[in-house]
């Protein structure tokens, strides 16, 4: 059965295995930030906790643009749309630790 089954999805006309496998891939990516979004914000006024260091997502940002940039020039849609939604990802953090510096820097240490 499952033969058949990967024989069907192999042999659809729209989607290949590989274009399967793909998006399914990007939707795990997409889902790999949620814990980390969920930190940061539920953090945001705390000082001591950095779920993400800015240098991780300096380096994580500029393979993204650059794994982006190669997928495009091959018009692979899947790690365009992973790796889009990663740069639009890690802007958001960057946007998030501006925030915090912010905050921290406004409250008054006890």
């Amino acid at each position: 059965m499952f033969k058949a089954i990967l024989h069907i999805i192999y042999n659809m006309e729209y989607f290949s295995l590989g274009d399967i496998i793909g998006y399914t891939g990007a939707v795990l990516l997409v889902i790999r930030f949620l814990p980390v979004f969920y930190l940061e914000l539920k953090n945001i006024r705390k000082k001591e906790l950095k779920s993400v260091h800015p240098f991780f997502i300096i380096i994580e940002l500029a393979s993204s643009v650059l794994m982006f940039s190669s997928a495009f020039m091959l018009w692979k849609f899947p790690f365009m749309i992973a790796n889009g939604f990663t740069i639009i990802a890690y802007i958001v953090l960057i946007i998030i630790q501006i925030i915090k510096r912010k905050i921290n820097n406004q409250t008054p240490s006890k």
